[in-house]
């Protein structure tokens, strides 16, 4: 196994010993993550996260657009803006 992150193009993979599914989160300070159960192998993980990001699309639209509705500080508006851009 890779250290404890991995990150691949436009999101961050966590590896998570409490992790029983694969989930995701958003955030302004790190972006797309998506945890993974500790016990999952890096070849499953290549098979099976692109194509849970490609289902969870319309959620992160959704989430990114939350954050822009939300009130931010001025310092967050880059982030946000390189959030839209990753989806």
């Amino acid at each position: 196994m890779l250290s404890s992150e991995l990150t691949l193009e436009n999101y961050t993979i966590r590896w998570s010993k409490r992790a029983k599914y694969i989930r995701l989160t958003v955030s302004l300070e790190k972006g797309i993550v998506v945890v993974v159960p500790a016990t999952m192998s890096e070849q499953k993980i290549q098979q099976v996260v692109p194509q849970f990001i490609n289902e969870k699309q319309s959620w992160l639209q959704q989430a990114v657009k939350n954050y822009v509705t939300a009130v931010l500080r001025p310092d967050q508006l880059m982030n946000v803006y390189c959030l839209k851009t990753l989806l």
